[in-house]
């Protein structure tokens, strides 16, 4: 279904929109259902990566640090 669908069947509501059998109603509700599941869980999975690279980059800026510690002492011969 489009959303373009989806947003005519919202603004008309359950009263006005008529399904031709009980059946139809129980698959489109089926259906939605399935599809908001499968973007909360995309979502979910995103965030996920997100936080997992947000992490990596913390881990990375205090490697940077560490190293520029390092390099930076003066050394002698």
């Amino acid at each position: 279904m489009t959303v373009k669908a989806e947003k005519v069947l919202n603004e008309y509501g359950g009263t006005q929109f008529k399904w031709f059998h009980r059946s139809e109603k129980e698959k489109y509700d089926r259906l939605k259902a399935e599809m908001e599941e499968k973007v909360s869980d995309r979502d979910a999975k995103l965030k996920d990566k997100d936080a997992k690279l947000k992490d990596k980059d913390v881990k990375l800026k205090d490697m940077e640090s560490e190293m520029s510690l390092v390099y930076s002492w003066p050394t002698q011969y």
